[in-house]
């Protein structure tokens, strides 16, 4: 088969999304050499997309003007590629000459709209309305995704199989002692740390997140860091504003947007890891950490039951008790820690970019056939 692969957020600093769309290029040429692959993808994603095979080829979609690339130079792109199937991997082609498939990563977009810009959220519902309307299987990255969006759509779950994400083998256990001092030579971090890792935006609960720590650092002894891995977004969200009210300047660690190498260190030397979204369709930080052998604290809404299996502590992220109750709990009971390292480290092999891989694969050829 000659296999297209449509790509829109691989090396914008996008999280979840741009992980996804480079593992599973690179998970399919990893484990299919006789496919040929066609990635389609804007020009700025040259640097990031360093992936090489014989079986791989790459179309750079000009120009780098969405709104006028996507709906002209890509159907052109796909006809001259002779590509039998194509799998757009973030949002539906708005004009595609060839039968595709179409990942859905979440479901705030109709749950939470006001998550997001409203310019925004209009171009996304008409992408993705579209996409339902045509694509011949919608992956959809969890069974909580999976189900709303049934209902939302009225489509058939028959055409929304369910493909985990992975986590990058690079992600596992490392020894405390060794990765401090790395963490301490890279980034300067000489005390104990707690860590959230992702975007910093309302939808990540990172006021919240400033909150529950500040009334953790304020009951117990020594000095404990909060350290943030993730870039804000364009409109700080009060941040800048929580970090001030709350005086923690000098106990905020702000690292910005890290690449994969940095992270397994970072995770492996932290007290314990920080996620309780609002609002998730898959949530990777929560097995990278969990393969790192880190203790994780998430929420206990949409996905983040189903992807931690009861190897993380659950809260209620809109109350600042509930996470700071169970920071409490980590910190102090240390038969629970090694229960959640364990249970994380096993519940984390179960995800892999290679079976997300295999699966897509099989969806493919199902959907040519």
């Amino acid at each position: 088969m000659k296999i297209g692969i449509f790509v829109m957020t691989v090396g914008l600093e996008s999280g979840g999304p741009g992980t996804y769309e480079l593992e599973l290029i690179r998970s399919l040429i990893k484990r299919d050499r006789e496919n040929e692959y066609h990635v389609f993808c804007l020009n700025r994603a040259k640097n990031a997309l360093d992936i090489k095979a014989d079986n791989l080829r790459y179309h750079y979609i000009k120009p780098d003007v969405r709104w006028i690339s996507l709906p002209t130079t890509l159907p052109y792109l796909i006809m001259r590629s002779k590509v039998q199937i194509l799998h757009a991997t973030f949002i539906p082609p708005p004009i595609s000459p060839k039968k595709y498939v179409f990942t859905m990563h979440c479901s705030s977009h109709f749950v939470h709209p006001e998550f997001y810009d409203s310019k925004i959220l209009w171009r996304l519902n008409r992408f993705l309305d579209l996409g339902m309307k045509r694509a011949s299987v919608v992956l959809c990255v969890s069974n909580h995704v999976r189900d709303l969006v049934s209902e939302k759509y009225r489509v058939p779950k028959d055409r929304l199989p369910v493909v985990y994400h992975g986590v990058d083998a690079r992600f596992r256990p490392i020894p405390r002692d060794i990765a401090k001092r790395r963490i301490e030579k890279e980034f300067g971090i000489r005390e104990p740390y707690i860590l959230y890792v992702g975007k910093l935006t309302a939808r990540k609960n990172i006021i919240r997140i400033l909150e529950a720590y500040n009334r953790f650092h304020n009951e117990v002894s020594g000095e404990v860091k909060l350290v943030l891995a993730g870039r804000r977004t364009m409109k700080p969200e009060g941040i800048g504003e929580a970090i001030d009210r709350l005086r923690l300047k000098d106990r905020v660690i702000e690292l910005g947007y890290l690449s994969h190498e940095a992270l397994p260190d970072l995770y492996s030397a932290a007290e314990m890891f920080l996620f309780p979204s609002l609002w998730e369709g898959f949530g990777i930080p929560i097995i990278e950490s969990m393969a790192c052998g880190t203790p994780v604290v998430t929420s206990d809404n949409s996905c983040m039951p189903e992807i931690a299996g009861g190897a993380a502590l659950h809260v209620n992220p809109y109350s600042v008790d509930d996470i700071v109750e169970a920071m409490r709990k980590i910190h102090s009971d240390t038969a629970l820690r090694q229960r959640l390292t364990h249970a994380g480290i096993r519940r984390a092999a179960g995800f892999s970019w290679e079976k997300a891989a295999e699966q897509s694969l099989e969806v493919y050829k199902a959907a040519v056939a």
